[in-house]
Protein backbone atom coordinates (compact mmCIF):
# COMPACT_ATOMS: atom_id res chain seq x y z
CA UNK A 1 0.00 0.00 0.00
CA UNK A 2 2.90 2.33 0.86
CA UNK A 3 4.37 1.84 -2.65
CA UNK A 4 0.98 2.49 -4.30
CA UNK A 5 0.55 5.78 -2.41
CA UNK A 6 4.11 6.84 -3.32
CA UNK A 7 3.44 5.99 -6.98
CA UNK A 8 0.19 7.99 -7.01
CA UNK A 9 1.91 11.00 -5.39
CA UNK A 10 4.68 10.84 -8.03
CA UNK A 11 2.16 10.69 -10.90
CA UNK A 12 0.21 13.59 -9.40
CA UNK A 13 3.30 15.77 -9.05
CA UNK A 14 4.41 15.00 -12.62
CA UNK A 15 0.94 15.87 -13.94
CA UNK A 16 0.90 19.16 -12.06
CA UNK A 17 4.35 20.06 -13.39
CA UNK A 18 3.39 19.40 -17.02
CA UNK A 19 1.71 22.42 -18.59
CA UNK A 20 -0.09 22.48 -21.92
CA UNK A 21 1.61 24.68 -24.56
CA UNK A 22 -1.70 26.49 -25.16
CA UNK A 23 -4.73 27.86 -23.33
CA UNK A 24 -8.40 27.63 -24.24
CA UNK A 25 -10.76 30.49 -23.45
CA UNK A 26 -14.41 30.95 -24.32
CA UNK A 27 -16.08 34.26 -25.05
CA UNK A 28 -19.71 34.85 -25.89
CA UNK A 29 -20.13 36.25 -29.40
CA UNK A 30 -21.76 39.66 -29.62
CA UNK A 31 -23.76 38.48 -32.62
CA UNK A 32 -24.67 34.89 -33.57
CA UNK A 33 -25.35 34.70 -37.31
CA UNK A 34 -25.39 30.91 -37.58
CA UNK A 35 -28.67 29.01 -37.22
CA UNK A 36 -29.10 26.45 -34.44
CA UNK A 37 -28.64 23.15 -36.28
CA UNK A 38 -27.78 19.57 -35.38
CA UNK A 39 -26.44 16.76 -37.64
CA UNK A 40 -25.90 19.06 -40.64
CA UNK A 41 -23.30 19.21 -43.44
CA UNK A 42 -20.72 21.98 -43.59
CA UNK A 43 -18.34 23.23 -46.27
CA UNK A 44 -16.10 26.30 -46.28
CA UNK A 45 -14.83 28.86 -48.75
CA UNK A 46 -12.60 31.58 -47.32
CA UNK A 47 -14.42 33.04 -44.30
CA UNK A 48 -17.75 31.57 -45.43
CA UNK A 49 -19.50 28.51 -44.05
CA UNK A 50 -22.10 26.65 -46.13
CA UNK A 51 -24.60 24.73 -43.96
CA UNK A 52 -27.05 22.19 -45.40
CA UNK A 53 -29.42 19.61 -43.92
CA UNK A 54 -29.83 18.55 -40.33
CA UNK A 55 -32.34 19.36 -37.63
CA UNK A 56 -33.51 22.60 -36.04
CA UNK A 57 -34.86 20.97 -32.86
CA UNK A 58 -31.68 19.55 -31.35
CA UNK A 59 -31.52 15.96 -30.22
CA UNK A 60 -34.34 13.82 -31.57
CA UNK A 61 -36.50 11.56 -29.45
CA UNK A 62 -36.64 7.83 -30.06
CA UNK A 63 -39.70 6.77 -28.06
CA UNK A 64 -43.42 7.05 -28.63
CA UNK A 65 -45.61 6.67 -31.66
CA UNK A 66 -44.79 10.04 -33.23
CA UNK A 67 -42.09 10.72 -35.77
CA UNK A 68 -38.60 10.90 -34.29
CA UNK A 69 -37.57 13.21 -37.11
CA UNK A 70 -40.62 15.41 -37.80
CA UNK A 71 -40.43 17.32 -41.07
CA UNK A 72 -41.52 20.47 -39.24
CA UNK A 73 -38.06 20.51 -37.62
CA UNK A 74 -36.01 19.72 -40.73
CA UNK A 75 -33.60 22.41 -41.92
CA UNK A 76 -35.26 23.41 -45.19
CA UNK A 77 -32.76 26.15 -46.03
CA UNK A 78 -29.21 26.36 -47.32
CA UNK A 79 -27.31 28.75 -45.07
CA UNK A 80 -24.26 30.90 -45.72
CA UNK A 81 -22.47 32.33 -42.69
CA UNK A 82 -19.58 34.81 -42.94
CA UNK A 83 -17.60 34.29 -39.76
CA UNK A 84 -15.47 37.38 -40.50
CA UNK A 85 -18.41 39.81 -40.50
CA UNK A 86 -20.99 37.83 -38.48
CA UNK A 87 -23.53 38.00 -41.32
CA UNK A 88 -25.70 35.24 -42.73
CA UNK A 89 -27.87 34.58 -45.78
CA UNK A 90 -30.18 31.71 -46.66
CA UNK A 91 -32.08 30.23 -49.58
CA UNK A 92 -34.82 27.63 -49.72
CA UNK A 93 -33.73 24.17 -50.79
CA UNK A 94 -35.10 23.57 -54.33
CA UNK A 95 -38.41 21.68 -54.17
CA UNK A 96 -37.14 18.69 -56.17
CA UNK A 97 -34.27 18.22 -53.67
CA UNK A 98 -36.09 19.23 -50.48
CA UNK A 99 -36.43 15.85 -48.78
CA UNK A 100 -32.92 14.59 -49.39
CA UNK A 101 -31.11 17.88 -48.68
CA UNK A 102 -33.11 18.48 -45.50
CA UNK A 103 -32.27 14.99 -44.21
CA UNK A 104 -30.30 14.33 -41.06
CA UNK A 105 -26.95 12.58 -40.58
CA UNK A 106 -25.89 12.88 -44.22
CA UNK A 107 -22.33 11.60 -44.74
CA UNK A 108 -20.41 14.49 -46.35
CA UNK A 109 -16.94 15.55 -47.42
CA UNK A 110 -15.51 18.64 -49.09
CA UNK A 111 -12.89 18.12 -51.78
CA UNK A 112 -11.55 21.41 -53.12
CA UNK A 113 -14.54 23.55 -54.09
CA UNK A 114 -17.01 20.65 -54.12
CA UNK A 115 -19.15 19.41 -51.24
CA UNK A 116 -20.16 15.75 -51.64
CA UNK A 117 -23.21 14.48 -49.76
CA UNK A 118 -24.43 10.87 -49.71
CA UNK A 119 -27.71 9.47 -48.36
CA UNK A 120 -29.10 10.75 -45.07
CA UNK A 121 -32.33 9.91 -43.24
CA UNK A 122 -35.72 11.62 -43.21
CA UNK A 123 -39.22 11.75 -44.60
CA UNK A 124 -39.53 11.26 -48.35
CA UNK A 125 -43.02 12.74 -48.50
CA UNK A 126 -45.12 14.96 -46.28
CA UNK A 127 -46.44 15.03 -43.67
CA UNK A 128 -44.07 12.82 -41.69
CA UNK A 129 -44.48 9.70 -43.76
CA UNK A 130 -42.39 7.68 -46.20
CA UNK A 131 -39.40 7.74 -43.84
CA UNK A 132 -36.32 6.34 -45.50
CA UNK A 133 -32.59 6.36 -45.91
CA UNK A 134 -31.93 8.26 -49.12
CA UNK A 135 -29.79 6.92 -51.95
CA UNK A 136 -28.81 10.20 -53.62
CA UNK A 137 -25.25 11.27 -54.29
CA UNK A 138 -25.05 15.07 -54.45
CA UNK A 139 -22.22 17.39 -55.48
CA UNK A 140 -22.41 21.12 -54.73
CA UNK A 141 -20.17 23.87 -56.13
CA UNK A 142 -19.43 25.63 -52.84
CA UNK A 143 -18.09 29.08 -53.91
CA UNK A 144 -20.68 29.50 -56.66
CA UNK A 145 -23.67 28.51 -54.53
CA UNK A 146 -22.46 30.86 -51.76
CA UNK A 147 -22.37 33.75 -54.25
CA UNK A 148 -25.81 32.82 -55.60
CA UNK A 149 -27.34 32.75 -52.12
CA UNK A 150 -25.76 36.10 -51.21
CA UNK A 151 -27.22 37.64 -54.37
CA UNK A 152 -30.66 36.05 -54.02
CA UNK A 153 -30.19 33.99 -57.18
CA UNK A 154 -31.36 30.48 -58.13
CA UNK A 155 -29.19 27.76 -56.56
CA UNK A 156 -30.26 24.70 -58.59
CA UNK A 157 -27.55 25.19 -61.22
CA UNK A 158 -24.85 24.54 -58.61
CA UNK A 159 -26.30 21.25 -57.30
CA UNK A 160 -25.85 17.98 -59.19
CA UNK A 161 -27.44 14.78 -57.94
CA UNK A 162 -27.97 11.15 -58.97
CA UNK A 163 -29.26 7.95 -57.36
CA UNK A 164 -27.36 4.79 -56.47
CA UNK A 165 -28.92 2.20 -54.16
CA UNK A 166 -25.45 1.25 -52.89
CA UNK A 167 -25.21 4.72 -51.32
CA UNK A 168 -28.32 4.30 -49.18
CA UNK A 169 -26.51 5.21 -45.93
CA UNK A 170 -27.11 7.50 -42.98
CA UNK A 171 -24.81 8.29 -40.07
CA UNK A 172 -21.70 7.04 -41.86
CA UNK A 173 -18.44 8.88 -42.49
CA UNK A 174 -17.34 10.13 -45.89
CA UNK A 175 -13.69 10.96 -46.44
CA UNK A 176 -11.27 11.59 -49.31
CA UNK A 177 -8.13 9.49 -49.65
CA UNK A 178 -5.83 8.86 -52.62
CA UNK A 179 -8.17 10.36 -55.22
CA UNK A 180 -11.16 8.37 -53.95
CA UNK A 181 -14.13 9.09 -51.72
CA UNK A 182 -14.51 6.44 -49.03
CA UNK A 183 -17.88 5.82 -47.36
CA UNK A 184 -17.29 4.20 -43.98
CA UNK A 185 -19.90 2.50 -41.80
CA UNK A 186 -23.42 3.92 -41.33
CA UNK A 187 -26.93 2.47 -41.33
CA UNK A 188 -29.86 1.95 -43.67
CA UNK A 189 -33.14 2.53 -41.85
CA UNK A 190 -36.23 1.52 -43.86
CA UNK A 191 -39.28 3.30 -42.49
CA UNK A 192 -39.93 5.21 -39.30
CA UNK A 193 -37.14 5.30 -36.74
CA UNK A 194 -38.51 3.82 -33.50
CA UNK A 195 -37.24 3.04 -30.04
CA UNK A 196 -34.63 0.30 -29.94
CA UNK A 197 -33.57 0.49 -33.61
Amino acid sequence: MKHLISCLLLIGSLSAAAQAPYAITLKKAANQPAPALQSFCIATSGSYWLLIGGRTNGFHGTAGSGASFPTSESNKKIWVVDIATSKSWSADIPANLLYQLSATNIPFCQVGNTLYMIGGYGAGCAPDSCFQTFSQITAIDVPRIITAIQNGQQVSNFIKTTNDSRMQVTGGYLTYLRNSLLLIMGQNYPGKYTQGR
